[in-house]
Formats: structure tokens, C-alpha cells, sequence
């Protein structure tokens, strides 16, 4: 599997610093043109350009608000970018400080419920919902990234067995 260093070109885009690395991908901050603001930068490791559409696909869906309004994929690359927000994971989060004030823990969760809601009633499930991507921002405004696993809600076994 490949990996990416700082000051890498991918496509159009100049790696600068190294956001997060996940099972199957790499998230940079990258620059387009020296005089354009950061963007967040998505390479997903095994080059599947299908996925990497797919994640585009249901990003548009379910955050056509702010989030990942004006995605820039380039089919084939195996690489997306999108506005970059900075904020703290709340993994990293319970990490390093231990529990939330339970006020913050019930901003957080509540905007991460409305988040999720919006993605399933466009028929949605994410797939590896976990703490690590939960990302918050100052005002608590949270959003759910790494939708990399999500799957379409009619593609589910919805059969239990004991």
C-alpha cells in the first residue's frame, strides 16, 4: 500500500500535512494553487476509484448544507477534495480529557443524530460509526466523516438470527 509524504503532488493537489490514516485511507490538507485556501484532501489507499465516487455520491446526498457542498472529484484518481474544516475528533477527544461535560456530549450527539437522520432518509446506513468520526467544530456543530464503509439502507440484511 502506498503511503504519501508532505509536499506530494496528487492530481492537482499539493499535500501539506497529514489530517488522519485509516484502515484504507489517508485525509491531507492540500492546496489546488498557492493562492487558494487549504482544502481537505481524501486518498483512499487501494485506488478504488468506484469507492471513492460512491463516498462522493453519498456526500452530496446527505450534505448538500455546508459540509461537502463543492466536492472537486476527479474520476479515476482515487482521491477527493472538499472544504476544510478544522476540528477534534471525539475520540481523540475522550483520549486525551476523559469524559465530555454532558452538556457538550449532548450538543455533539444531538447534531451527529441530525446528521445521521438526513442520511437515512436519503437511504443511507454509514457502516463504522465510532468516536474517531464524530468531528466537532468550536460552536459544536458536528458532522460525521469517513463514510467510506456507508451502505445503501436496501442493500442491508435486515434478518436477525440468534
Amino acid at each position: 500500500m502506498q503511503t504519501y509524504e508532505s509536499g506530494k503532488q496528487i492530481g492537482d493537489y499539493l499535500l501539506l500535512l497529514q489530517l488522519g490514516r485509516g484502515r484504507t485511507s489517508e485525509v491531507w490538507t492540500a492546496l489546488r494553487d498557492p493562492c487558494d485556501e487549504p482544502v481537505g484532501l481524501k486518498i483512499l489507499l487501494d485506488n478504488d476509484a468506484a469507492r471513492a465516487e460512491r463516498e462522493v455520491c453519498i456526500l452530496r446526498s446527505i450534505d448538500e448544507f455546508y459540509h461537502y457542498r463543492d466536492i472537486d472529484y476527479r474520476a479515476g484518481d482515487a482521491h477527493f477534495a472538499f472544504p476544510l474544516r478544522l476540528g477534534r475528533d471525539v475520540g481523540t477527544e475522550l483520549r486525551d480529557r476523559g469524559l465530555l461535560a454532558p452538556t457538550k456530549a449532548l450538543r455533539i450527539i444531538g447534531c451527529a443524530a441530525d446528521y445521521l437522520a438526513r442520511a437515512h432518509e436519503r437511504g443511507y446506513v454509514h457502516g463504522d460509526l465510532k468516536p474517531s468520526h464524530l468531528i466537532y467544530e468550536p460552536d459544536l456543530t458536528t458532522r460525521v466523516v469517513d463514510w467510506g464503509d456507508a451502505r445503501e439502507k436496501r442493500e442491508l440484511d435486515h434478518s436477525v438470527s440468534l
